[in-house]
């Protein structure tokens, strides 16, 4: 007996000292589980607050404080006292934690698809994808090429917007860079007022309206332009080609070669001036030739009426002497002139020679390459021209039209 109590004695002091071990390890572990669920807390902790951060709706359903080594005791909706007192606070407060990354999740997924979509709305669809921008590690490049497209489209916007704005003031459009980028003022979901829609689509419209003008008017000069080639081509050859009026791209040479050829056709113009301003004065002598020619015809035909009336008379002095003139003393001494007409007929002629050079019965000498060829006496005279006969006694050449006469006492030239 003694021998069994001595075994149970030993028994249980391995048991006891077993039990102390355990209670050591225990101890330990526990230690070790709660440090572990203090860094667990904390974590969640500290990640619902990095999830939270700038938010402008902080949550404070999550929280935790480490237990400091005076107290050993955590506070906060994840500590060990409030999982003691109520469970479902701490398990609400990790559900908050869930619900708070999930809502940060369908932010990321959001923001990824508008930015994608954003990309495809300005053309490059290809060059951003949303899984890239869901992607952690990929998420900053993609987010970085969204912001350049963005900024290369404003830029392109920016420079179309101006070169809109230069070309509607040269068309006469007063338009200003603010035209294509105010807002049009609507009511947002919340009742407030927010910004809608550009109003670009007024002065794009008055633009196109201009421009369309501009374009049918340049049409219409190139029109104009051709026509006037194909007019004058008729009197002069242009180095201008037609075809080349209504090339976008090769009008230059056309237009060049036109105001070259306008600069000939102005020299021309002057020299036709010239030539018009000539044959004006030569028409204002022609004018008074055939005036004179006209008073002559009438002379003529008085003459000739005078001749016939008077042919008896003509007739008998065939055989005549020569009677010199009563005032031959008032005649000049180099007086000469020109036989305008001849009647072998009746036997006279008409001299050059007016009221102002003779009289009548004033007596001629006719010379023909200073030769002496026949003699004629005045016996009519008029304005501008005189009846002669041909004296008998003379050579018997035929006096002919443009004979020269001269005065019995002037010298013959040789």
């Amino acid at each position: 007996m003694a021998m069994v109590n001595r075994i149970l004695v030993i028994v249980a002091s391995l048991l006891a000292v077993i039990a102390v071990i355990l209670s050591f390890v225990l101890f330990q572990r526990r230690d070790a589980f709660r440090d572990r669920a203090d860094l667990a807390a904390d974590t969640v902790a500290k990640i619902t607050v990095a999830l939270d951060k700038n938010s402008g709706s902080p949550t404070s359903a999550v929280t935790f404080t480490a237990a400091d080594p005076v107290s050993k005791k955590s506070q906060g909706t994840l500590s060990w006292d409030t999982f003691k007192k109520s469970k479902t606070d701490y398990t609400n407060s990790l559900a908050e934690a869930v619900k708070l990354a999930q809502k940060v999740q369908e932010q990321r997924d959001f923001l990824a698809q508008q930015l994608a979509d954003t990309a495809g709305q300005i053309g490059a669809a290809d060059e951003v994808q949303v899984a890239d921008l869901r992607n952690t590690a990929k998420c900053k490049v993609a987010a970085g090429q969204v912001t350049s497209l963005a900024a290369a489209v404003k830029a392109r916007d920016e420079a179309m917007i101006n070169t809109l704005v230069t070309a509607g003031k040269t068309m006469g459009q007063d338009m200003k860079n603010t035209a294509f980028t105010e807002r049009q003022q609507v009511v947002g979901p919340d009742g407030g007022t927010a910004k809608g829609e550009f109003n670009h689509a007024i002065p794009l419209t008055e633009f196109g309206s201009k421009a369309s003008g501009l374009v049918a008017r340049s049409n219409d000069y190139a029109d104009t332009l051709v026509q006037i080639i194909e007019k004058i081509n008729a009197f002069k050859n242009w180095t201008a080609d037609k075809a080349l009026i209504k090339d976008e791209k090769e009008y230059a040479k056309a237009t060049t070669a036109m105001r070259n050829d306008s600069e000939d056709i102005n020299s021309r113009i002057k020299q036709l001036d010239i030539v018009q301003a000539q044959l004006s004065e030569r028409i204002i002598a022609l004018k008074a030739a055939e005036e004179d020619r006209d008073t002559t015809k009438k002379e003529l035909t008085s003459i000739k009426q005078i001749l016939k009336s008077a042919n008896e008379e003509l007739e008998k002095f065939a055989n005549g002497g020569k009677v010199a003139p009563a005032n031959a003393t008032k005649l000049r001494p180099d007086l000469t002139g020109k036989v305008k007409e001849v009647s072998e007929k009746y036997n006279f002629v008409v001299l050059d020679l007016g009221s102002a050079d003779v009289v009548e019965k004033t007596e001629f000498l006719v010379v023909r390459n200073s030769k002496y060829i026949g003699r004629l006496q005045v016996s009519k005279v008029m304005n501008s021209v005189s009846i002669a006969e041909v004296l008998p006694n003379a050579p018997t050449v035929q006096i002919k039209v443009d004979d020269t006469v001269i005065l019995p006492n002037a010298e013959v030239v040789k």
